[in-house]
């Protein structure tokens, strides 16, 4: 079956140089088409691209078509007028020849054809010779120009492979970020399915303690600690609370397991976010169970320390009620003031932002402010003369009333705050080492208060019956 092929070439000028859209036709039973676009910066560079493609093609496709705007040289068509302008020169020197001896021969001369023969040779071989060096020339002067377009060639494909290779990079790094992010969201989902399934055993676990509160009063830390640890449904609850918390401090930091680095770095905000929301599902009660099962006597030592830093680092004992906020209740050691017992066990700053903590300490400096205390010390007599020494039991801190402070305050009012602090600076369990020391520094020193010009209950009752007799 014959084919009619041929191939079409229309070369235009582009932003890029110049453009030749290439066009193989073949005419059979069917029909169908091939076509290429090559871009070159120069015409040169396009002639030499357009021979490479064609001669990656059978021989049957040499038909060509050329539709340019642009003149475009074919070296064969100069090689073929070389060879011309060289046969023209070699006949035109044989017919001079010929001429020239014909005529010398018919004078005489025997041997016309050796002098032509000799003519030929010395005029025609430095003519070939010098056709040869010039076609020599041309070639070498053809592999340069080739030579030089292979170059330019080269320059562009590595462009080509290091914009490639960029891309490639970019490429990879796109990659790995979604990697990443993927692994991330991994992680948090997984995260978040372990954490909601432990939320989930807690609030079952926090039911069970809804109804039932264990404080008495009149007990120590040591006792409230006993009697927490004799309850299993309280420790249970409490091993379940502590492992939700230890799963979020871990699994928010780059640790396998909880330790002392943990508690160094700063709360991240997500961390904080879940960990809220397990303390806000504490009742007040909950709370100081879970502030006297991590009080730690033995400090950090305490096999329960890594649980009260982390109720610490979540200021679980933020939300804590301590008396109300009210002064008066703090004395009452019945009720150990409302949740105060714990005071003794932790710093000022592991209760956060406590509103009830920061109203008591505003009323004890008021108190300390209204009735202006003076300090009264026992003396001894030594050689040096008289000096005070801390005697326990003996140290008087003495209150003196203020201008017109009986105008504004009954004797029954002051009394009870002398009592309110007698309360205080007596029991040395329970409020000495923790009000005294820890809020008003002035009162820790004493050992029993007293209000100067402040009647007794006594006094104030003779006062009432000798008005009425």
């Amino acid at each position: 079956m014959g084919l009619n092929r041929s191939c079409n070439i229309q070369v235009e000028p582009c932003e890029a140089g110049y453009e030749a859209k290439i066009s193989f036709d073949a005419f059979s039973t069917i029909e169908e088409e091939y076509s290429r676009i090559i871009t070159r910066a120069t015409i040169d560079e396009l002639e030499l691209a357009i021979e490479d493609l064609k001669k990656s093609f059978p021989d049957h496709y040499m038909t060509v078509n050329q539709v340019s705007n642009f003149p475009m040289k074919s070296s064969s068509s100069i090689h073929l007028m070389l060879a011309l302008l060289g046969v023209t020169i070699l006949l035109f020197i044989a017919a001079f020849g010929y001429i020239t001896f014909i005529d010398h021969s018919q004078a005489g001369d025997n041997d016309p054809w050796n002098k032509v023969a000799a003519f030929f040779n010395n005029v025609g071989a430095p003519i070939v010779a010098l056709m040869s060096y010039l076609a020599l020339l041309y070639t070498l002067h053809q592999q340069n120009k080739s030579h030089a377009l292979s170059l330019e060639e080269l320059a562009l494909t590595r462009k080509e492979l290091a914009a490639s290779t960029l891309a490639q990079a970019t490429q990879a790094s796109t990659l790995q970020l979604q990697l990443e992010e993927a692994k991330a969201t991994a992680k948090r989902e997984r995260f978040d399915s372990t954490f909601y399934s432990l939320l989930e055993q807690h609030n079952s676990a926090l039911d069970l303690l809804s109804t039932e509160d264990l404080r008495q009063g009149g007990r120590s830390l040591k006792e409230e600690f006993k009697t927490l640890h004799d309850n299993t449904i309280y420790c249970r609850y409490f091993r379940l609370l502590y492992q939700v918390l230890k799963f979020i401090a871990v699994e928010h930091s780059y640790e396998e397991s909880l330790n002392l680095s943990i508690f160094e770095a700063n709360v991240k905000n997500e961390e904080k976010f879940y960990s809220n929301i397990v303390r806000s599902m504490l009742p007040d009660h909950v709370l100081y169970w879970l502030a006297v099962n991590c009080y730690c006597p033995s400090g950090e030592s305490d096999p329960y320390i890594f649980y009260k830093k982390l109720i610490i680092r979540y200021q679980f004992l933020e939300h804590l009620t301590l008396a109300d906020g009210d002064f008066n209740q703090i004395y009452s050691r019945l009720l150990y003031g409302k949740n105060c017992l714990v005071l003794m066990a932790y710093q000022e700053g592991d209760f956060g932002e406590n509103l009830h903590l920061q109203r008591i300490q505003e009323s004890l400096l008021q108190l300390e402010n209204t009735l202006k205390p003076s300090f009264r010390p026992r003396k001894i007599l030594t050689d040096c003369g008289q000096e005070w020494i801390d005697i326990p039991n003996q140290n008087l801190i003495t209150f003196r009333i203020i201008e017109n402070m009986q105008e504004k305050h009954d004797d029954q009012i002051l009394r009870l705050w002398e009592n309110n602090l007698n309360n205080l600076v007596r029991d040395s369990e329970y409020a000495n080492d923790v009000y005294m020391q820890k809020v008003v520094n002035t009162l820790s020193i004493a050992d029993s208060i007293e209000i100067e010009e402040v009647k007794n209950g006594k006094a104030v009752i003779n006062e009432k019956f000798e008005r009425l007799s």
